[in-house]
């Protein structure tokens, strides 16, 4: 979870070690975005001096992933960089109030954290259901935290994450999604024959037989059958990958991802636009998206035959737009101003022909294909929104109270 300087407390003063000033646009436990009047090469190995105004200062070492022009003035050039700490940087202040009060004393075991969040999922819990807001916060900072673990468990449990936080956010089925839970255990425990069904599977002759399942009843079916050859047994951070696992399936119950037209990834049509790079502008339908994927098909109508189909390419376009009605009003104009208690990060995105967009996103990655943006107005004509990240020049988070300036432009879909 990354927090702009306004949401943190008091700092003083940053500086690279034996280096210059440089500013501080966004801070989280994992790396930091600054902008600084020297280039910062991508891959190169740096130290910041993080001075608050009371307190000892941090220094913490960290990589620079990128390096583009923020600001070209008469007198200086300056540059942004996206900066990855090799340690995490424990600050208090650095965790969100959603993960504390979902987590107020997080195990430090990841496959313990798990179990608790699933705990917290529940229906029925005492400490009352958690938004998906909630759920992604946690799991973001889980994953950050398995990534600067050293241990057979943390490398599964790191990649497991980020399938279920898409997951979350794109509304995917739930078959999709244990689909690629059991890929994944598959991939991490080669020697293991694994299936995640809906009942519990008969023992195949040679082998050994383990069912898992949740640990607590669910609306979802699922039963984990590990089957591995006479004689094999499991090491303990295996085993507790695999229970690990479980609690993953729980939270895929409790977040009420089901098989159903409502599902974005299921295979339902969904009305669709999609803008090019070069401003062309398709409108159809489509039950193929997936943007871990390079393409997908529009088809004219609902049921259209397949040869219909029109192939598009990822790479090619600037935005998807998943509409209420292809027939909308074109000429409204969005209100800019959030409505209160609104999910998300808020995030306005600069597109290269200058186009913006404004509105909120669950899980956002600088380094991914794309993200999803919710519209600011709900009475907007796009349900949601699928920004391509090689069309944009730049993005902006805006601060919790902070709404887009009046006149910003949004990205119409015509």
């Amino acid at each position: 979870m990354r927090h702009g300087v306004a949401d943190l407390p008091s700092i003083r003063e940053t500086h690279l070690q034996k280096g210059p000033l440089v500013s501080l646009v966004d801070l989280s436990v994992g790396g930091a975005l600054i902008e600084a009047k020297v280039q910062l090469k991508p891959g190169a190995r740096l130290s910041l001096v993080i001075a608050p105004e009371h307190g000892a200062p941090s220094l913490v070492t960290m990589r620079v992933l990128r390096c583009e022009v923020a600001t070209v003035r008469p007198e200086v050039t300056v540059y942004r960089g996206g900066c990855e700490f090799t340690r995490r940087l424990e600050w208090p202040a650095l965790l969100s109030e959603s993960i504390a009060s979902v987590l107020p004393t997080p195990p430090a075991r990841l496959d313990a954290s798990l179990k608790l969040l699933a705990e917290r999922c529940r229906a029925g819990s005492s400490d009352g259901s958690l938004k998906t807001a909630d759920i992604l916060a946690v799991l973001n900072s889980l994953h950050a935290r398995a990534i600067q673990l050293d241990d057979q468990l943390a490398g599964p449990i790191g990649d497991l994450l980020p399938t279920i936080a898409t997951a979350l956010e794109r509304r995917d089925p739930a078959e999709t999604v244990l689909g690629e839970i059991e890929a994944q255990l598959r991939a991490a425990l080669p020697r293991a024959n694994i299936r995640l069904t809906p009942t519990a599977l008969p023992a195949e002759s040679g082998t050994e037989s383990i069912i898992f399942r949740p640990e607590h009843a669910t609306d979802l079916a699922c039963v984990l059958n590990v089957q591995l050859p006479d004689g094999a047994t499991l090491a303990d951070w295996q085993f507790r990958l695999l229970r690990a696992s479980m609690h993953l399936c729980s939270l895929i119950d409790a977040a009420g991802i089901r098989s159903g037209i409502d599902a974005p990834g299921a295979a339902n049509w969904q009305e669709i636009a999609v803008r090019y790079k070069d401003g062309r502008l398709v409108k159809g339908f489509s039950r193929d998206f997936d943007p871990s994927r390079l393409k997908f098909t529009i088809w004219p109508s609902i049921g259209a035959p397949e040869s219909d189909g029109m192939m598009v390419p990822l790479s090619g376009l600037k935005a998807v737009f998943f509409v209420k009605e292809l027939g909308g009003d074109a000429a409204y104009g969005e209100d800019p101003t959030f409505e209160p208690g609104v999910q998300g990060r808020r995030l306005e995105a600069t597109f290269f022909d200058n186009d913006v967009l404004v509105g909120t996103t669950l899980s956002y990655r600088p380094d991914g294909p794309g993200f999803f943006l919710s519209p600011a107005d709900p009475r907007a004509a796009n349900l949601r929104v699928f920004v391509v990240r090689s069309a944009v020049r730049h993005v902006r988070f805006l601060g919790p109270t902070t709404d887009a300036p009046a006149g910003t432009l949004k990205l119409a879909v015509g």
